[in-house]
């Protein structure tokens, strides 16, 4: 599958007239809780010809977003800016990127990535991961509309990670098995079965339509009931703007 994903990033350079930087897993492969049937998610940052960062007729708004599905595999890409825009700030589907180990082309920008996963604004992680959870759990769980143990399981990652942004002020490990086991904070019970729910989603038992988890859904209701309060650390922009200007000028 990684040389089909290599080929498909090698013609998507030519068809498109860009440079992919990398490109990497991002979903459930990356966090470890993949089914058989799972898609596969590439997400790539890529650079464009140098004439047209510089040329006055530039629009800003175009070439900025690509997106391909190819059976099972979904490509979606970022141009540099527009990638390092949300790193400023610190979107955290852009951070996992560069937290991702499944590298499938290209590499990524070492500077970038240090500025990701050392100066990345703590605040911005734990809304994105609360409301990933209220998201979740109001649209599929709260509302019945679709309970399985796919959409328990994305909105406890949510709320785990949120709370290990707030407890650690550090990253959440991108393995869900793995943050949980690093998650004191959290009730055995309630990480014990989140184990095992992984296990039966792995096995293919995700879409699964089962009843409401009261041990779920009550921890949920009180972690968004809470009103936490984080203080934003906004990421300098020298730094970015500078590497910017050498990736570009570089391909």
């Amino acid at each position: 599958m990684k040389n089909k994903i290599v080929s498909l990033c090698k013609t998507l350079e030519k068809k498109e007239h860009i440079k992919i930087l990398f490109a990497v897993e991002s979903g459930s492969r990356l966090w470890r809780m993949s089914s058989k049937d799972s898609d596969y998610d590439v997400r790539f940052v890529f650079v464009q010809p140098l004439e047209n960062y510089i040329s006055i007729q530039n629009d800003k708004n175009t070439n900025l977003v690509i997106n391909h599905t190819f059976g099972d595999i979904d490509l979606s890409g970022f141009d540099i800016f527009k990638f390092s825009k949300l790193l400023l700030k610190s979107n955290p589907s852009i951070i996992e990127w560069f937290q991702s180990d499944i590298l499938y082309y290209g590499k990524k920008p070492k500077e970038l990535q240090k500025i990701a996963l050392t100066h990345f604004n703590p605040a911005a992680l734990y809304y994105h991961y609360k409301s990933m959870c209220r998201f979740n759990y109001e649209k599929y769980l709260a509302s019945k509309h679709e309970v399985t143990y796919k959409k328990y399981l994305y909105a406890m990652r949510g709320l785990v990670n949120a709370q290990y942004v707030i407890t650690t002020q550090g990253l959440p490990p991108i393995s869900f098995p793995e943050c949980l086991q690093r998650s004191s904070f959290l009730p055995t019970k309630i990480k014990e079965s989140l184990l095992k729910i992984i296990k039966l989603k792995c096995e293919g038992r995700e879409k699964d339509l089962i009843q409401n988890i009261s041990l779920y859904d009550q921890y949920i209701l009180e972690f968004l009931q809470k009103n936490e309060k984080i203080l934003p650390k906004p990421i300098e922009e020298k730094n970015i703007n500078k590497e910017l200007q050498n990736i570009v000028l570089k391909e």
